[in-house]
């Protein structure tokens, strides 16, 4: 399948592949994502204790390895405490820059693998395992389920998330609105169904899961201020629904865009203590049991 347009938003569009997409994007991959992942992972660790130094976790479309970092960040005496952590992807130039990100970790092991494809790992081999807003880029969901549940041990347990809300999608449709309101609405080349906890649910369920849990966590897509904040907005979704403007338009989205992004956008601390800036992002969290 060859490759197309990519949506501004940061996912594939609908002619190309998932695989093609994230290659191209690797390098920019965290930038792009505005922090919401590390964010949203370092919310859902205490949901996988307990974890000890016998734990053996696989990170799965880990990208860049965001998951298993919020972990090292995470977990309680880190220093000591330390599973093992194997981080794959699909995408060789993650994986690359994976690696490259855990050279000094000696429990975190990276490769290729498509999350459709682990064979490379035993039957219940993991004690946790771990899919980041990955599930629904998977040519085979089904397939993706089935060796979530095969790898994963009889007492082990399985976190699963996807999107119930991306909050940059009303940003975006209020610029155009601002600036050619003739312009079809912006949206993401995802299908609905995604959108909503109980389609992965229940593809987890057919393949082998008998106890899901649904939840809810909010994340956000954020910058240190305001300023930097509608600069990485027009960088990373302005830009895609501008193409065929004038400069004069994207001047004049420039203007608008922080005063637009003061009604979506709260302050809040990171973990780190870093007060920040950031529009929410609502995710859906499958904890999943055999």
């Amino acid at each position: 399948m060859s490759t197309k347009s990519s949506s501004p938003n940061g996912a594939p569009s609908v002619l190309s592949t998932a695989l093609e997409h994230f290659n191209a994007r690797a390098s920019s991959y965290d930038e792009s994502s505005g922090g919401c992942s590390l964010e949203l992972t370092e919310g859902l660790v205490p949901l996988l204790l307990p974890i000890d130094s016998k734990s053996v976790i696989l990170d799965n479309a880990c990208g860049t390895g965001v998951a298993t970092q919020a972990l090292l960040n995470r977990l309680p005496d880190h220093g000591h405490i330390k599973p093992a952590i194997h981080a794959v992807d699909a995408a060789p130039k993650m994986v690359d820059i994976a690696r490259e990100r855990f050279l000094s970790h000696d429990n975190v092991s990276t490769q290729v693998a498509k999350g459709e494809d682990l064979s490379v790992f035993q039957d219940g081999m993991f004690t946790h395992s771990i899919t980041i807003a990955g599930f629904f880029f998977f040519q085979d969901p089904h397939k993706g389920a089935q060796e979530l549940f095969r790898t994963l041990a009889d007492s082990g347990l399985a976190i699963v998330t996807g999107w119930e809300d991306v909050g940059y999608i009303e940003i975006a449709r209020s610029i155009q609105r601002a600036i050619r309101p003739e312009d079809k609405p912006f949206d993401i080349p995802l299908p609905k169904e995604w959108f909503d906890p109980d389609h992965a649910s229940s593809i987890l369920v057919q393949e082998g899961f008998s106890r899901i849990e649904k939840l809810t966590k909010t994340c956000h897509w954020s910058a240190d201020n305001m300023e930097s904040l509608a600069a990485a907005f027009m960088k990373w979704f302005v830009a895609g629904i501008s193409a065929k403007w004038t400069e004069d338009e994207k001047n004049e989205a420039r203007k608008l865009l922080p005063a637009i992004l003061g009604r979506f956008t709260e302050e809040f601390t990171r973990s780190d203590g870093t007060c920040v800036v950031g529009f929410p992002m609502r995710a859906y969290v499958l904890v999943c049991r055999k």
